[in-house]
């Protein structure tokens, strides 16, 4: 499986109501990732690869 993200702006969660409930941007995304792959066992310089 090949994943590509392509984040132009920060993705802001709003409630019902308007007001914004959370965020993510492109720092996010990686911060996931890398925990996934640390925890799947892959390692921590696994998401170097996909970084440029």
């Amino acid at each position: 499986m090949i994943t590509f993200f392509h984040n132009a702006t920060a993705l802001i969660s709003i409630d019902d109501d308007g007001n914004p409930t959370g965020m993510q941007d492109v720092h996010a995304k990686i911060t996931q990732c890398d925990a996934h792959f640390r925890k799947v066992g892959l390692g921590a310089d696994f998401i170097k690869q996909f970084v440029r």
